[in-house]
């Protein structure tokens, strides 16, 4: 990733970290260690220091709330990306994660739209989501327990990210392409014309969806609020199903291997796995 839009990055988080009631105060160290932001609302000096370096070297950044001696709840409020250097050839998609309460993302919907639509122009995004979703610390879909895939089996309006394991599925290709839909979906202009352009999306949308254009792309918003999806808070949206439509003939299924993790006692085989992440891609078609 080349300088400039590394300075983009670093704008972009510590305009995150100035949000109401934002409880960032603590990231991690290039060996692991908890510690504390000298500045509130800044990137530690270990991040911006990498601005300097050529762009060859990796820019990576962990930055959560303090929930004090408990270290098994995950953090409400984090934000964590890598930026890969030039030297990455199998990580050519670096990436950038926000994670607000649920409350924060219903009360204040408007300006967490804003604040995505601002992200994806500034840093050129070629795909993305937001929505609500399962939380974990970095890495964790692969080593913890598996217990995601229950609510993700009750709330199909759950986004999970597992990027780690995504980056390593479309390391030979595919990393361009959307690999979900949720309550906003994010696609460069590139994604746009793969689909036929602005207004053949535009004819696909149904009621209560709208099509938000900004600089290198647009956003597809799903319904007015994120929704979980399970029958008692009244399903779907059916604007969830059409985003899902809209991108189903260019989205990402190139999975060799599930990305979600199954629980041991169902005994699942390699390929059981695969259809689960499979299922879960497509739960919206």
């Amino acid at each position: 990733m080349a300088g400039k839009k590394r300075r983009q990055v670093v704008e972009l988080v510590e305009e995150f970290l100035k949000f109401p009631g934002c409880r960032i105060e603590h990231f991690a160290s290039n060996n692991g260690k908890r510690c504390r932001l000298k500045q509130i609302a800044k990137l530690p000096e270990q991040a911006v220091k990498v601005l300097e370096d050529p762009p060859e070297n990796d820019l990576y950044f962990s930055l959560y709330e303090d929930l004090g001696g408990d270290y098994l709840s995950t953090p409400l409020w984090e934000t964590w990306g890598f930026a890969f250097g030039k030297n990455r050839q199998q990580r050519p998609l670096s990436g950038i994660h926000f994670h607000v309460p649920p409350e924060f993302l219903l009360k204040n919907t408007e300006t967490f739209l804003g604040f995505s639509c601002w992200c994806a122009e500034n840093t050129g995004v070629i795909h993305g989501t937001v929505g609500l979703g399962v939380l974990g610390g970095i890495g964790s879909e692969d080593i913890s327990d598996s217990y995601w895939y229950p609510w993700l089996q009750a709330y199909p309006g759950l986004e999970y990210e597992a990027s780690g394991l995504y980056w390593s599925e479309t390391r030979k290709g595919g990393h361009d392409l959307p690999r979900s839909s949720n309550w906003l979906t994010i696609l460069g202009d590139e994604n746009i014309a793969r689909l036929g352009g602005e207004a053949q999306i535009r004819r696909q949308l149904t009621d209560g969806m709208s099509f938000l254009p900004f600089k290198g792309g647009a956003i597809i918003r799903a319904c007015e609020k994120p929704a979980l999806g399970n029958a008692a808070s009244g399903g779907i949206p059916e604007g969830y199903r059409t985003a899902a439509r809209i991108i189903k003939p260019i989205r990402f299924e190139g999975y060799q291997r599930g990305i979600i993790k199954t629980p041991k006692e169902l005994g699942f085989t390699r390929e059981q796995d695969l259809q689960v992440t499979l299922e879960w891609v497509r739960r919206f078609d």
